[in-house]
């Protein structure tokens, strides 16, 4: 073989094994390489982390803090898996969910912090303890009314034998709760929750007067205990009913030239003492019956708040008469009658015609809390015997 051959294929040779070796250690240029990848899914966390902080803050009074790299990355990786999912459906666990500490304004306008989430709950208040149950919280301590009314277990460690209207506040701070709830319109459990708070043990008193004082506390507690679920199905769900059934009412009334029905309505004991007539102003009936479109003739005749004045009565007349009980249901059922069964009252529009009604307790005493619907679809069917709703 020529010499110059040679050496051309030599050098040939020599090409192609450079050539090889350069193509083996040169870096991927995929898309899905180590960098890139970084670069975008940095971006991701920080936008995600971005969204939990602005969901965090549109909570009712939610000032937790959600600079937590730990939480965030869990968050990221949560919303990765359900975006990834088989059927790419969208559930409403995408949402952040509350973290702690927790921060929120209860009715008083006092400002909690729950550093996390509370273990050791004591509620003052039974139709709080009902709230804070359909919230998915359990009630450590309480009093006798929330176990009466089934909230509780037997055996719940107890701070008052009844209602609520005495607090053993020392026997109440030695179960060391991390949480207290109370109503802000009973003075004692008003009183222990501020001695409570000076203590630096975390306390929220609230006021429950209308649909929406419910619809505001049942989020915080939903907050709390981080049951979204129980938010959707007790509250919004709950709202989306009283708005239909508000929205059927006025189309039927619109078709009315009626007049508006005058209403009486009484809380009754059983003497004339503690049996006075209830307006809009301390009694959330009185707020539904304005909602409802009625007269509440207590509103015109202010004495009537006093005590019950028959000529007051008769000269506002009313169409219906609404009783709630306290106290021993069956003597305020039996003093009413009685009362009734007297000259001047048994000749009243609403007694002669058999038009006064008793009300159910858990609806119309106790706050209905997730029921709340059902107590205005209740007196509909009560004031407005004619009108068929949903």
């Amino acid at each position: 073989m020529p010499k110059k051959l040679v050496v051309f294929l030599f050098l040939l040779v020599t090409a192609f094994t450079l050539c090889a070796c350069v193509q083996e250690g040169a870096p991927s240029e995929s898309p899905e390489s180590g960098a890139s990848g970084t670069a975008t899914q940095g971006g991701f966390q920080t936008e995600n982390a971005a969204n939990t902080a602005v969901a965090g803050d549109s909570q009712m009074g939610n000032t937790a803090d959600t600079s937590d790299s730990s939480e965030s990355g869990t968050a990221v990786e949560s919303e990765v898996e359900q975006n990834s999912s088989s059927d790419g459906e969208k559930t409403s666990a995408q949402e952040a969910p509350v973290s702690f500490p927790y921060t929120f304004t209860d009715s008083t306008g006092q400002t909690i912090t729950l550093e996390q989430r509370p273990t050791n709950v004591a509620v003052l208040f039974s139709s709080y303890a009902d709230i804070w149950v359909t919230s998915g919280g359990n009630v450590n301590i309480t009093v006798g009314d929330s176990i009466d009314r089934g909230f509780c277990p037997e055996g719940t460690l107890l701070v008052d034998s009844g209602a609520g209207l005495k607090i053993d506040t020392e026997l109440l701070v030695s179960y060391e709760p991390d949480f207290v709830i109370g109503s802000a319109d009973m003075a004692a459990q008003y009183e222990a929750c501020q001695q409570l708070t000076g203590m630096g043990i975390p306390c929220a008193a609230f006021t429950v007067e209308t649909f929406d004082d419910y619809l505001q506390m049942l989020k915080i507690c939903t907050d709390i205990t981080g049951n979204s679920q129980a938010y959707e199905t007790a509250g919004l769900a709950v709202q989306e009913e009283i708005t239909s059934l508000l929205a059927d009412l006025d189309a039927y009334l619109q078709s009315e030239t009626t007049e508006p029905t005058n209403v009486l309505f009484i809380r009754a004991g059983s003497s004339d003492s503690s049996t006075k007539a209830k307006t809009a102003k301390d009694h959330f009936v009185g707020v539904m019956l304005d909602e409802l479109g009625t007269v509440n003739i207590a509103d015109a005749a202010g004495d009537l708040s006093e005590g019950l004045s028959l000529e007051s009565i008769v000269l506002n007349q009313p169409d219906v008469i609404l009783i709630v009980t306290q106290g021993s249901e069956d003597a305020a059922i039996s003093y009413v009658e009685d009362l009734f069964g007297k000259s001047g009252w048994r000749d009243l529009q609403a007694v002669a015609q058999d038009r006064y009604y008793f009300l159910p307790k858990d609806l119309f005493h106790y706050k209905p809390n997730a029921r709340w619907a059902e107590s205005y679809a209740y007196l509909m069917d009560l004031i407005y015997p004619e009108f068929q709703h949903a």
